[in-house]
């Protein structure tokens, strides 16, 4: 997105957080820096209609700032300042936020300090349009740093969206330096969608009875990946292959300098690195080649959508057996309120409650002329039928992800 962007200033608000019970903080000396970390932004309202967005952007001082500190919040879209906000405010007993609302439209962002000429970075955003849980589309912001790495932080990161349907996704780095594979890294993401149907299910036939639009998502923005010492250390040409379970095979490239600084490096001071220069300039992810893609895949695992991953559903006495889930039965949820009553119908009459008592029988009677015992058999014929409903709606909906269901910004 490249378009200027156009913003409209709503007003400027102070906040002063006084603790109660605890020793009044110090503003900083008059001319030290008058903040800690870096700006932040926030959603106005989850609902908006566009295309331009409210957001507040934020900023946490630490002493009394006047306009000639030249203290100002910067907003960019690829390095292409399009707002600017200056900043004053007084210290109020303790680190104070001034606030001020913006319009946005859709797109990815970065909100930077400018104080005496020196940026200092805030953690970049995205404002999106998301697919959530019930069948709607919700308004999101999503702070990350976006495709570019750190030698200092030793990182490397991915900003893109994947789909967090099944269980944690592994993840595997070839890291290449002038060509020749150096180094390979692997691991996987820490979450990902709970292994009990019951949850699973009752969430989603919740959400979809909502008319509100809950933030829950199956959409995930950003990857994470350590970067190795001998990458930091050897100076080069590198690339990093990245193939990720649950996005397309990627690779990044960047130059390490002799002394360990990147070609790349941009003008910004960072919060985690000490406020000196850490992070490079976005990066391009480019495509990797068919064969490079075939040769890293054969090193992750393989596993079916349809295969289950659940830990069943604890029973083991119930008149059916469990429906078990699978990623294909996650994205069939996501996308069908029919499979997720369905389901809920099935989980609640799946119970090991039994509508004939033992006690009541007489000693001529037969078992199947005991009371509850033509409830019984209605039962579980509307479990088979449920059954085979849920099966075939999973497998109706169950299938990839088409892009016009990838988040929009």
């Amino acid at each position: 997105m490249r378009k200027v962007v156009g913003v409209v200033v709503l007003g400027l608000v102070a906040v002063a957080c006084v603790p109660k019970k605890y020793a009044v903080p110090k503003p900083s000396a008059p001319t030290a820096r008058p903040f800690e970390s870096g700006p932040s932004v926030a959603l106005v309202d989850a609902v908006q209609d566009g295309p331009m967005y409210r957001v507040q952007i934020q900023a946490d001082i630490t002493r009394d700032v006047m306009p000639t500190d030249d203290l100002a919040i910067v907003v960019s879209v690829d390095d292409h300042e399009v707002g600017r906000y200056p900043i004053v405010g007084k210290f109020e007993r303790g680190p104070t936020r001034i606030k001020q609302e913006i319009e946005l439209p859709l797109g990815d962002y970065e909100i930077d300090y400018q104080y005496q000429g020196v940026k200092f970075a805030g953690m970049p955003f995205r404002l999106a349009q998301v697919p959530v849980w019930g069948g709607h589309v919700g308004l999101q912001l999503r702070a990350h740093p976006g495709t570019r790495v750190s030698l200092r932080e030793k990182k490397l990161w991915v900003g893109r969206w994947w789909a967090n349907d099944g269980p944690p996704q592994a993840w595997i780095v070839e890291w290449v330096r002038d060509g020749q594979v150096m180094t390979t890294t692997s691991g996987r993401e820490e979450v990902g969608i709970p292994p009990r149907a019951q949850g699973l299910v009752g969430g989603a036939y919740a959400t979809f009875r909502d008319e509100r639009v809950v933030p829950n998502t199956i959409w995930t923005y950003g990857e994470e990946y350590p970067l190795p010492d001998v990458v930091v250390q050897t100076p080069g040409a590198w690339a990093a292959r990245v193939v990720h379970g649950g996005s397309a095979p990627v690779a990044v490239v960047f130059t390490v300098q002799p002394g360990g600084n990147l070609l790349e490096l941009a003008n910004r001071n960072i919060a985690s690195a000490g406020w000196q220069p850490s992070w490079s300039k976005r990066l391009d992810a480019l495509s990797l080649s068919v064969t490079e893609v075939d040769r890293i895949t054969e090193k992750m695992p393989h596993i079916s959508s349809t295969q289950p991953f659940d830990d069943g559903d604890g029973r083991t006495d119930a008149p059916e057996p469990a429906i078990r889930v699978s990623t294909a039965a996650v994205r069939a949820l996501f996308r069908s309120k029919e499979l997720a009553e369905a389901w809920h119908d099935y989980l609640a009459l799946n119970t090991n409650t039994l509508y004939a008592q033992p006690a009541a029988l007489s000693k001529t009677a037969k078992k199947s002329e005991a009371p509850g015992a033509k409830q019984e058999a209605a039962r579980r014929t509307k479990l088979r039928q449920l059954r085979s409903q849920i099966e075939q709606l999973i497998k109706t909906n169950g299938g990839p992800w088409r892009p016009d269901e990838h988040p929009h910004s």
